[in-house]
């Protein structure tokens, strides 16, 4: 690797401007405050303030309230919740089937013999299957 020497004066970098008289750097990567959106294309009311911020910045330019970091945590919150129906409603089909292979077995013995063998091996059926689904 070769070594880049650099004189003189620096009055420009990429993405900012720099006053070197007056000691301010003005970086335009992150507006203003006073600077906010007209167009409602970029722009996006803020959860916490209610007031139209940027729409593709983090934080607020009002309150600084992080916008991504709640929305993920309502995104994360919203797949527990659903997470948890989808196992509540296995549990209840689970219970389901199971009730109904209990009572295809009890009613077995009191049927014609023809049909004996097969409500009996349907409710072992159903009772093995609510049995797997309850592992889950």
């Amino acid at each position: 690797m070769t070594n880049q020497e650099f004189s003189g004066t620096v009055t420009n970098v990429a993405g900012r401007d720099i006053n070197i008289e007056e000691q301010e750097i003005h970086n335009h990567l992150y507006p203003d405050k006073k600077f906010l959106p007209a167009d409602p294309a970029m722009s996006r009311i803020c959860t916490q303030c209610k007031e139209v911020t940027w729409r593709l910045t983090a934080l607020c330019k009002h309150c600084d309230f992080n916008e991504f970091a709640y929305q993920e945590s309502v995104a994360q919150e919203e797949e527990r919740n659903r997470l948890r129906q989808l196992h509540l409603r296995r549990l209840k089909f689970a219970g389901i089937m199971a009730a109904v292979g209990v009572g295809f077995a009890l009613v077995s013995h009191f049927v014609l013999s023809s049909l004996n063998i097969y409500l009996t091996i349907a409710g072992l059926g159903l009772m093995w299957a609510s049995a797997e689904l309850f592992k889950e």
